[in-house]
């Protein structure tokens, strides 16, 4: 069971949270219940029976976790947040081919250790399952390690009822949906020839891929390609921002892209709307640092259309591939060692990038990548470089960028200092 003075802290804010709702008359607040929890079926059953507004509390511990139905729907005021009384204690060994499946709206999961333990090692397929109508799904401050795709988006076809009465059929997915602050790694190359991919979005609007860190996701098997992240499906208005990529972090070996609108393609049937005329429309990638993609490209564009690419940077990667008939990218205020290429009927537009040809450079601008040390050595190729964009007002850090002139890449120089050093540390000690 949780702790007396941790459970006297959580009943202290809901009894705060009440308060304020009768002082205020925001009811919604009031109607916060929490569920401890400390047993996989104790957490069975509140899953089960979860309303809106309720957060289910899951005491230090490992918990040997199957498949879990995430089927309630919270709401906008009132979400349902699965989450553990203390960052990283409360660890989850997965063993099922999917653990959290997630059909319902409006859920929040926060602070969970989750680890793929499956025998044979390629059923560990996805942490997170994402379906239908799990619409304004949140995913924050986790740790996920050891699955082929650790999140997977894609719609469900469910029944609708139509005009008189009548039954029909019809394909949801899920939006605006925010996968943020986690950390996402393999402690070995995956033994499968199904695909892998950490975060693997199929359709859906509004999704946005937010400050994680990625590393470490080779497919051992098939045709050895695999991505960090991707939105396609005919997917819209998707965002990745402010996330560290490193493709080969403690081990090397096979094809490894970062960042892809697009990915591989998708079958007509399981695009949205059964519509794959373009993979993804009107994305944005910007004040992203990507590492060590040295066989292939750090960011791919598959008929993605209308794609911003702003002030990432890309260090020992095969560079940026716009690719096929329908990919439109314009490029600005990036610093990518590799190639910009416009690939079978793909275009682009670029402006105040450094780019330099040879994958492997570019490293000696930086103090020490490879410990996340970004302090600039040859500040003049870098500094005021860049110009001024509308949809970039921060940079690597969250710290706003104020200057008429940008810096170009991730990161904006001046006061303070800014890197990954902390994230990379967080990844190893996450809760510690």
């Amino acid at each position: 069971m949780l702790a007396f003075s941790g459970m006297a802290q959580l009943w202290a804010r809901t009894m705060t949270c009440a308060a304020a709702a009768v002082a205020f008359g925001a009811v919604a607040a009031a109607e916060t219940r929490i569920v401890a929890v400390d047993t996989v079926d104790g957490l069975t059953r509140a899953v089960e029976a979860a309303q809106a507004g309720d957060e289910i509390v899951l005491a230090p511990g490992t918990y040997v976790l199957d498949r879990l139905n995430l089927k309630a729907a919270g709401t906008a005021e009132n979400p349902i947040t699965l989450k553990a009384s203390r960052r990283g204690q409360t660890v989850i060994h997965a063993t099922a081919r999917e653990t959290f499946v997630v059909y319902g709206a409006h859920w929040i999961v926060d602070g969970l250790d989750i680890l793929g333990i499956c025998e044979p090692q390629e059923l560990c397929d996805h942490a997170f399952h994402i379906v239908g109508q799990a619409d304004n799904f949140i995913l924050r401050d986790n740790r996920i390690r050891d699955f082929n795709a650790a999140i997977k988006g894609n719609g469900l076809e469910l029944e609708t009822a139509g005009a008189g009465g009548q039954k029909g059929k019809e394909y949801f997915y899920p939006d605006n949906v925010l996968i943020a602050g986690n950390f996402f790694y393999n402690a070995t190359p995956r033994t499968t020839d199904v695909p892998v991919t950490v975060i693997d979005v199929v359709g859906g609007d509004g999704w946005i891929i937010r400050e994680n860190f990625v590393a470490d996701f080779q497919k051992g098997g098939g045709d050895g390609v695999s991505y960090g992240m991707f939105l396609k499906g005919n997917s819209r208005n998707g965002v990745f921002e402010r996330n560290l990529v490193i493709c080969e972090w403690q081990h090397a070996g096979g094809s490894r892209v970062a960042m892809s609108l697009g990915g591989g393609g998708t079958g007509t049937k399981f695009c949205e709307n059964q519509d794959c005329t373009y993979e993804h429309s009107n994305g944005v990638i910007r004040n992203n640092i990507i590492l060590n993609c040295s066989r292939d490209v750090g960011i791919y564009l598959n008929k993605a259309r209308d794609t911003k690419i702003y002030n990432n940077t890309l260090i020992n990667t095969a560079g940026i591939d716009i690719r096929f008939q329908g990919s439109t990218a314009d490029i600005r205020n990036n610093i990518v060692s590799g190639l910009i290429r416009d690939r079978n009927g793909g275009d682009h537009t670029e402006a105040n990038n450094l780019v330099h040809p040879h994958s492997g450079s570019l490293m000696d601008l930086y103090a020490d990548v490879a410990t996340g040390n970004f302090r600039l050595r040859r500040e003049g190729e870098i500094m005021g470089k860049g110009r001024r964009l509308p949809e970039v007002t921060d940079d690597f850090c969250g710290r706003p960028r104020r200057l008429a002139v940008y810096d170009l890449g991730a990161i904006e120089y001046g006061p303070g200092r800014c890197g990954t050093t902390r994230m990379l540390r967080d990844a190893v000690n996450f809760g510690k």
